[in-house]
């Protein structure tokens, strides 16, 4: 597990936090159009960071057993795939570069961590290289603080945020599946936003934390929240590894933490975890 303390010294009144996962570039599925407005939203909002959450490349290759010729991208030509994963990564990279800097940081993924371990290369190292970004694993705590005060060179109070792709299988056969997997993966941190990827299925939960302040009973909200993604699960004249497996069609998108920072309170920042969908 990895952590990464950051400072910011916003413009306006509000600190986003976006969560780009499962973008999974490289398969027949995978709505990059969608993913271009999700990029164009964070480049264009006022104090806006993101993390990937995983899953950003197909990373399947043909040594790969789960390969099939029909889930990969048709813009992809047939003397590609000597370095499809590569290649996938670059295009990424592309997309990526006018929001690199600011990226918090990026989790690796299942599919990115089957490529380094069974073909010898760390593309999430190649990601984080390429885009200047932080490399925070499979699992990892983000604390975000806004320095607000010109004679305070630290925050009032720190968002901490504990982020992972998460594993598995991916969705779930219920509606509620997927959260309950979060809540699973999630039982042992503690922060005030969980968030996990991998089931393709968004979907946000708050809940009430108590604690004793002297001889106060405090109640606070943390929130949990499964990702979007931007892998259809069916379209027409391709086909998926998951399309006639259990489970909702994908709802594209992503998840976003928002917390006021005019305030020296931690309990006032009205902190958020909501969706973003892309339709």
């Amino acid at each position: 597990m990895r952590h990464k303390r950051l400072y910011v010294k916003p413009i306006g009144d509000v600190v986003k936090v976006f969560f780009i996962g499962d973008v999974h570039e490289g398969a027949a599925n995978c709505r990059t159009d969608l993913l271009q407005k999700a990029i164009d939203m964070i480049r264009d909002t006022e104090d806006a960071y993101w993390i990937g959450m995983g899953d950003m490349v197909d990373c399947i290759n043909y040594h790969d057993r789960r390969f099939n010729v029909r889930e990969v991208d048709s813009k992809y030509r047939v003397t590609d795939l000597d370095n499809l994963p590569k290649m996938q990564a670059d295009m990424l990279i592309e997309m990526l570069t006018p929001i690199k800097d600011k990226c918090i940081g990026l989790l690796t993924g299942n599919h990115e961590d089957t490529m380094r371990q069974y073909n010898g290369f760390d593309i999430l190292s190649y990601l984080c290289l390429s885009l200047g970004a932080t490399y925070l694993g499979k699992k990892a705590y983000v604390s975000i603080g806004a320095i607000v005060s010109e004679l305070r060179n630290r925050p009032y109070f720190m968002i901490d945020m504990c982020v992972g792709h998460g594993n598995g299988g991916g969705g779930g056969k219920t509606a509620g599946g997927a959260i309950n997997k979060c809540f699973d993966y999630m039982q042992w941190e503690t922060a005030d936003v969980h968030v996990v990827g991998h089931s393709h299925s968004m979907c946000v939960r708050s809940a009430l934390r108590n604690c004793l302040r002297g001889d106060t009973l405090v109640k606070t909200k943390i929130f949990y929240g499964v990702n979007g993604s931007f892998l259809m699960k069916s379209s027409l004249s391709a086909d998926s590894y998951f399309e006639d497996g259990v489970g909702m069609e994908t709802v594209p998108g992503m998840l976003v933490c928002s917390f006021n920072i005019k305030t020296t309170k931690k309990d006032d920042c009205k902190l958020s975890l909501s969706p973003i969908e892309f339709l």
